[in-house]
């Protein structure tokens, strides 16, 4: 499991982990990666996200912390070598990952985590997502923003900008098929 922060919302930064611990408790999940960098206060979104995880559910879960990103696109990039180690010490391969992040950001991080793990040779690795809500007042804006990134220009600029790299950028099909799942989350939660 991989659970992203998100800097500029603690309520939603909270209900990310609340529903991340509960299905890695339901799921006997055994390994969760906190992925994101340190913002303005100096404390790191991953850091703030093993704080704030149950202590009913921390027994038999070995947390990992990735606390360099400053974006989706580098929370994928960066989470792949901790894959890939924790893959190397249980000596198999790893070939789903469960990416929890807000209801509004769940189509965007499919998408780029897609792209990187292609582009980067892993695309093996199955991502699937899981949504936990969005706090009500902020539903709308965030919504917005995402409409306004799910663009080929923006998407480029986050994959190539973001990461110092090259990328493999979505197809417009593909770009287009988020911005339909965005539209139906939209009018699902709003």
């Amino acid at each position: 499991m991989i659970v992203l922060g998100i800097r500029e919302s603690p309520e939603n930064l909270a209900l990310r982990v609340l529903v991340a611990s509960a299905t890695a408790k339901r799921d006997s999940t055994e390994h969760v990666i906190f992925t994101g960098g340190a913002g303005e206060t100096g404390a790191s979104e991953a850091r703030a996200m093993r704080d704030l995880w149950p202590s009913a559910s921390k027994a038999n879960v070995t947390f990992h912390l990735e606390e360099d990103s400053q974006s989706t696109c580098q929370n994928s990039l960066y989470s792949i070598p901790i894959l890939q180690r924790i893959a190397q010490q249980q000596k198999r391969s790893i070939d789903r990952v469960l990416v929890v992040t807000n209801d509004f950001h769940v189509p965007r991080t499919k998408l780029l985590f897609e792209q990187v793990f292609a582009t980067e040779g892993v695309s093996h690795i199955f991502v699937d997502t899981l949504a936990a809500p969005t706090v009500a007042d902020e539903r709308a804006s965030l919504f917005r923003n995402e409409f306004a990134w799910l663009e080929q220009s923006k998407l480029k600029l986050l994959l190539e900008q973001m990461t110092n790299r090259p990328f493999r950028l979505p197809s417009k099909q593909r770009i287009e098929q988020a911005r339909s799942e965005l539209r139906n989350l939209e009018t699902t939660v709003l």
